[in-house]
């Protein structure tokens, strides 16, 4: 299934530069037929039968029966929900937020219930950022993190009415946290963007001892017990703490090279000495029964990414992803079955350097209005650190996309081009590249294309024009770099490793498009 079940109603949008596009505070109703794919970002158990999970455009979904059966529950606020935490069987939370327009300041959401999830009621009249995640330690004290703000330079808040107000923990400017993990109210870990990663010790920020992880992005972190912790990211990054967070080192035992080289990891779980890992692709979850001694893949059946994992013990668990996948497991990870799914793939694939070179119009017609399922990734990040306040062009860009019917949206973090770069001639764009990537850029890159191409399975894909003389350096790169990754990925005998470790097959697109030069006719033959 590639396409919506029903057309959605048809979008009127605003299609201006991305530097600018965003969607409103809050967010007109979403069409429920665009709920059924959209993207999960977090889910959470109270008990063997009773969960949920969020995720983009308000999507909030609902089992009462171990996840045999899901369905769609109102939620009040369309807005992309983080993070879902219970602190008991009765209370808990749902922390999200919305980009204003033009301005690329952000407004956080929050939900809380005190049934178990009967009833979810909006905190009104809140003056905090977007959130990325939330957790409480009893019914009162709670913590959440998010976007930077001009309100909260630390992007971090505490509550102690159980969410009805929250106090700006003070600290030093950040860009904005992603996930943190904490011991108690006063003490904890964050990592955000760019390898940053910070001790929460009363309302001091500390730094921590790790690796040089570059320009690497942490994506989530987690407790195992009072010292313990687990951080995974970008690029198979996957780093270990003894000591509640203030240090970091490799785990004690080897990662598959699979997983470090050719997967970005997006979900974590851990119950004691279990710890649960999966991400983009979705194929395969890493797990390890003793703290990282040893390691296995385990496959998932579903090549889609991962976002959110959560085990209720060390059998029980769930996975939720992008096309609002939900698997759930009965031995500990090492088989998954499909408990619900808004698509197995996408109908169109764009691929594309910039956030501005994205063709928001055809996107709109083919997924907003037409209902075709379609992913986007970035392959070619600005690195540079955001304004202080402003939401960073990765999140903008993911709220666009979802706001005019894409399905995801993903950046490649090992290819950065800057603004002043862009018209280097391609022979110095690939020498900027080649010293991150130790001098195979050209070749990593064709592998992230061919790997995005078989975890997808688009029947179309789009990409940037080429620019044979020089008008559009990067573009031309793209080009011609997509074309040699259709030929590969259609190749069983192309990046076999893909195929027998990670379980993505070789996969053929039907049409390869490429823009063209404003006011330039194009033709298009249709069988």
């Amino acid at each position: 299934m590639f396409q919506r079940q029903r057309r959605t109603i048809a979008m009127v949008v605003a299609l201006f530069c991305l530097q600018a596009v965003s969607v409103r505070a809050q967010t007109p109703p979403v069409p429920p037929e665009m709920l059924t794919d959209a993207e999960l970002t977090d889910v959470a158990f109270v008990d063997p039968d009773r969960g949920f999970a969020v995720g983009d455009r308000g999507a909030l979904w609902k089992t009462e029966d171990g996840g045999r059966h899901w369905r769609l529950i109102p939620s009040p606020v369309a807005c992309r929900w983080e993070s879902i935490h219970f602190v008991d069987r009765e209370h808990g939370w749902i922390v999200g937020g919305n980009p204003h327009q033009l301005t690329h300041q952000t407004t956080g959401e929050i939900l809380r219930t005190r049934d178990g999830g009967r009833t979810w009621v909006q905190v009104p009249k809140l003056t905090i950022s977007a959130l990325k995640q939330v957790q409480f330690f009893d019914a009162k004290q709670g913590i959440a993190i998010g976007q930077a703000s001009e309100f909260s330079p630390a992007g971090m808040y505490r509550t102690s009415d159980g969410g009805l107000s929250w106090t700006p923990i003070a600290g030093a400017s950040q860009v904005g946290w992603n996930s943190a993990a904490f011991v108690g109210p006063q003490r904890g870990v964050v990592g955000g963007p760019r390898g940053s990663v910070s001790l929460l010790a009363g309302q001091d920020l500390l730094p921590v001892r790790m690796p040089n992880i570059g320009a690497r992005a942490v994506r989530r972190l987690a407790l195992a017990d009072d010292r313990h912790a687990w951080l995974i990211g970008d690029g198979g990054l996957v780093l270990a703490s003894d000591s509640a967070g203030s240090g970091w080192t490799m785990p004690p035992g080897e990662i598959p090279a699979i997983a470090r080289q050719q997967m970005d990891l997006r979900a974590l779980a851990v119950r004691g000495p279990h710890c649960w890992i999966a991400g983009a692709p979705g194929s395969v979850v890493l797990h390890t029964h003793d703290g990282g001694a040893t390691w296995e893949l385990s496959r998932t059946g579903r090549a889609t990414p991962l976002r959110s994992l959560f085990f209720l013990d060390e059998h029980r668990g769930w996975a939720v992803g992008s096309l609002g996948t939900i698997l759930a497991t009965r031995d500990g990870g090492r088989t998954w079955t499909e408990q619900r799914s808004g698509g197995a793939r996408t109908a169109m694939l764009g691929l594309f350097s910039r956030p501005d070179r994205i063709p928001l119009e055809v996107i709109t017609r083919a997924a907003g209005n037409d209902g075709y399922l379609t992913a986007v990734e970035i392959l070619n990040a600005d690195i540079t650190d955001p304004r202080h306040g402003r939401m960073p062009i990765e999140e903008r860009t993911a709220a666009a996309v979802a706001q005019i019917g894409g399905s995801s949206v993903d950046h490649a973090w090992r290819f950065p081009v800057r603004e002043p770069e862009l018209l280097l001639p391609p022979e110095a764009i690939v020498q900027l590249w080649d010293r991150i990537n130790e001098g195979r850029s050209v070749e990593e890159l064709e592998a992230v294309l061919v790997r995005k191409i078989r975890q997808w399975r688009p029947d179309v894909i789009m990409t940037e024009r080429s620019s044979p003389r020089g008008a559009e350096p990067l573009s031309h790169i793209i080009n011609q770099i997509v074309l040699n990754a259709v030929t590969k990925a259609a190749d069983p005998g192309a990046y076999v490793e893909q195929r027998e470790q990670l379980g993505l097959e070789a996969w053929k697109p039907k049409k390869v498009f490429s823009t063209l030069p404003p006011e330039t006719p194009g033709m298009v033959n249709l069988s």
